[in-house]
């Protein structure tokens, strides 16, 4: 039960990073080249793992790459998960076209592959494939319009529209198999400590962070307890002079510890080439 719940959080607080917003006019000017962030990951205050994440973006093209590590009780259970996804990269957000998904773990492996066409999901296989028992809500047509994947919510989380509080939005995800939104909500600033000066203001914005499950998902008592939660945030800092935010922090607090995704360091190459580097 340990094991699941480790698993379970530490996913979610990767999950948290991974929002989205909507979707601009098609361009790329105002994106970084480059971005590569590293992450680690924390339950009940011990280190479980990782999670490095990377942008590239060409043209009105992008990729993505994250791979997350998370190793519990002594290493006793160990899950690593790759991700990847490709797009265009439009000025308000990532407008994906191809998600794919493999994990690993002591007992089992799997993969997800999503395809995308102007917005909406087309192709979606999950292995293993289990059928849905009583317990599951079903998925609508309404539920894979409108979405992003996980991997490339991380990416649109880094761009806010001009005039817009970051901590003011309502990100709908589809990650396959669940099709759930993440309401956002101020909670306040925080200061960042950073190991090596960076130049970028070092005041974050604490967002609020609100789990509605809306298809695909199982009604049992983990479902019905997230959904309840009103303790979790991410922490989003300011990069000016990159014009964006990254995610610094996520706590996702739960009855057995919280689960913290704490940035390590950030990697920045901008559009007119000029390197940042955050350490935190």
């Amino acid at each position: 039960m340990i094991v699941h719940s480790l698993r379970a959080r530490a996913t979610l607080a990767v999950a948290v990073v991974s929002v989205a917003l909507s979707y601009g006019k098609a361009t790329a000017a105002d994106w970084p080249s480059q971005l590569i962030a590293q992450y680690d990951v924390a339950f009940a205050g011990f280190r479980i793992g990782s999670f490095n994440f990377r942008s590239d973006v060409g043209g009105k093209t992008y990729s993505l790459a994250g791979e997350a590590k998370v190793s519990a009780v002594f290493g006793a259970f160990k899950w690593r998960g790759f991700t990847r996804s490709s797009g265009h990269a439009v000025q308000n957000g990532p407008l994906p076209k191809n998600y794919a998904f493999d994990f690993q773990s002591n007992s089992k492996r799997g993969s997800v592959r999503m395809a995308f066409q102007k917005k909406r999901i087309i192709m979606s296989e999950v292995i293993p494939s289990k059928p849905h028992s009583n317990q599951h809500v079903p998925l609508q047509a309404e539920h894979l319009r409108n979405v992003v994947d996980p991997i490339s919510a991380v990416m649109a989380l880094t761009k806010v529209r001009p005039g817009k509080h970051p901590c003011r939005r309502r990100i709908p995800i589809f990650d396959g198999k669940q099709r759930f939104d993440l309401v956002l909500s101020p909670a306040g600033r925080e200061q960042i400590r950073e190991r090596r000066p960076s130049g970028q203001p070092d005041m974050a914005f604490v967002c609020r962070v609100n789990y509605v499950p809306l298809g695909g998902f199982k009604k049992n008592q983990q479902t019905k307890y997230m959904a309840a939660n009103n303790n979790m945030r991410v922490v989003l800092r300011a990069v000016p002079s990159a014009n964006i935010y990254i995610p610094y922090e996520v706590r996702v607090p739960t009855i057995a510890g919280e689960a913290v995704l704490s940035s390590r360091r950030v990697n920045i190459v901008t559009a007119h080439r000029r390197r940042i580097a955050l350490v935190h």
